[in-house]
């Protein structure tokens, strides 16, 4: 597999994200913060109903929109939020897989698209004055959620898309371009970082 250095990444994609850390949900610090997140926790155990751990958390999108917002966001703003960019719904999809006792990690990725897509997605968020570094042509920036198996294979899982990402291999819409998440590729040339993979000459594969 190829792994890329946060400035060989931003050679190859053109964008000024390769030091930028996955999007988390501020600890629990307040009452509000510990209701919140059990409001999140009875939401899915309602959706689970007995169905197994691996099930996605499709119900997230369901109740909120795609759109810009400011960080940092703790488990109370998750609630009052209009919309939800891809970090704050990968977030917490991750969150609840391991709510669940699932081996779930954030993913960072880079997906290629079509440059009329990535234009009009820096326009809207420009337009609310707000980063859009993460967006250039022809690639975006995106997160998800990693899911592991015991064997220590992961599938990803787009909770704005609402589908199962195929890792690695083939053209089309929306493909991902590379990848990073903890524990996946050798660490010690990175600060203790896990590197950026290169999907062009990446020889790892999914789980089926």
């Amino acid at each position: 597999m190829a792994a890329l250095s946060p400035r060989m990444f931003e050679s190859r994609f053109g964008l000024a994200m390769g030091n930028r850390e996955p999007s988390l949900i501020e600890p629990v610090s307040s009452r509000e913060d510990r209701i919140a997140r059990e409001w999140f926790r009875h939401c899915d155990l309602t959706f689970l109903a007995g169905q197994p751990c691996g099930t996605p958390p499709i119900w997230i999108y369901d109740l909120f929109r795609w759109g810009p917002h400011r960080w940092p966001v703790a488990w109370v703003d998750l609630l009052a939020m209009p919309s939800h960019d891809c970090g704050a719904m990968a977030a917490l999809s991750t969150e609840i897989y391991q709510m669940r006792g699932v081996d779930a990690r954030p993913i960072q990725l880079v997906l290629s698209f079509n440059d009329s897509a990535t234009v009009g997605w820096s326009a809207l968020w420009r337009d609310t004055v707000l980063d859009y570094d993460w967006c250039g042509r022809g690639f975006a920036y995106h997160e998800a959620t990693a899911v592991f198996d015991r064997r220590g294979r992961f599938k990803i899982w787009d909770p704005l898309g609402r589908f199962w990402l195929p890792l690695g291999g083939g053209e089309g819409y929306e493909r991902i371009a590379a990848y990073r998440v903890e524990g996946v590729g050798r660490s010690n040339s990175f600060a203790g970082k896990p590197p950026w993979i290169d999907t062009a000459s990446d020889k790892q594969r999914s789980a089926a």
